[in-house]
């Protein structure tokens, strides 16, 4: 497997470098943000304190416990959908999917734009046409941000007529703009072929055109497979974000948390890949932000959303690290 480690990108040189500032600049700024939010209503690290230990006892066990499984299937559902997604290049085991998913979760952890994600999916492919692992991980990351687009669609909708008291024009036009993203999601993937077809017309990217003929392999029942583990990886960690709202006593009725965990991730996901350590941050600054309509205190939120990133984001890296290197010493 020594040969294959040159897909584990570098970080030397002077553009990675601009990313690491600028992820440490966005860092900086959210976090400003965050301590602005717990001024205005006369919080602090303190409070955050409290909240961890009024969360974390033994009345709150099974649902820690019920948290950590649905971590496993989170990203077990991920690894389902990139088994699949990379078939027509080659065929490996779950487990191997799943190697090879939390391998990717621990690179992009350290690289900007999520190239660590391509380097650690691309490294597991034992094909000389693993290349085409870029197209088949873009088309999984344009389902799943499909998905995403979906519920936040749904909830946006959602917020702005229960929670808002007059509709901004702005609100409205962005509404419209994200029910017309649906429709033209549907039609990008009926005519999905065209992509390989237009990399191939324009000289400058004639060369990248070979990483995006795999579009063309998908069959109709394929693409609604890799939606259904999309879907299901997308209620997973919903679930889980509602299960730590929970815990942080967070008890707002049922259709409001999930309209406030799919407001989240919609405008997270929305958001520039170049800030620091994964979504460090982003997370807690959008929630602060959609929490605050419902008078909840900011140290709780940020309590909750902070967990669920060292549960959901930080342990699966750590297990990354121990596969890279075993992959590395083989």
């Amino acid at each position: 497997m020594q040969g294959n480690s040159k897909f584990i990108p570098k970080t030397n040189n002077l553009s990675e470098k601009l990313f690491l500032f600028l992820k440490i600049f966005l860092f900086l700024s959210v976090l400003t943000g965050i301590v602005y939010s717990f001024q205005q209503k006369h919080q602090s690290i303190d409070n955050l304190i409290l909240e961890y230990k009024k969360a974390f006892n033994s009345t709150n066990f099974w649902l820690l416990l019920t948290l950590i499984v649905l971590t496993f299937a989170n990203w077990g559902f991920e690894a389902l959908k990139w088994q699949k997604l990379a078939s027509p290049i080659t065929k490996f085991s779950f487990s191997e999917a799943y190697q090879s998913v939390i391998i990717g979760l621990s690179l992009s952890f350290i690289t900007p734009a999520n190239l660590g994600d391509f380097a650690g999916r691309i490294w597991k492919l034992n094909s000389p046409n693993r290349f085409q692992g870029v197209g088949a991980i873009l088309m999984g990351n344009g389902i799943q941000f499909y998905v995403t687009l979906f519920f936040g669609t749904i909830a946006f909708g959602h917020f702005i007529l229960h929670q808002l008291p007059q509709i901004p024009l702005l609100f409205c036009i962005f509404f419209l703009l994200l029910i017309a993203s649906l429709l033209f999601g549907i039609f990008f993937y009926s005519r999905r072929h065209w992509i390989g077809l237009f990399f191939q017309k324009v000289k400058f990217l004639k060369r990248f055109a070979s990483y995006f003929e795999i579009f063309e392999t998908y069959n109709l029942s394929e693409i609604l497979e890799i939606l259904l583990w999309a879907t299901l990886r997308y209620l997973t960690f919903s679930i889980q974000f509602i299960i730590v709202l929970l815990i942080f006593s967070i008890n707002l009725p049922l259709l409001e948390l999930f309209t406030l965990t799919s407001l989240v991730f919609f405008f997270k996901t929305l958001i520039p890949s170049f800030n620091f350590l994964s979504d460090l941050g982003i997370r807690e600054f959008t929630a602060l932000y959609f929490f605050s309509y419902y008078a909840i205190p900011p140290a709780a939120v940020v309590s909750a959303t902070l967990s669920l990133w060292l549960i959901n984001i930080l342990t699966p890296v750590l297990f990354g690290m121990v596969f890279i290197v075993k992959e590395k010493k083989k």
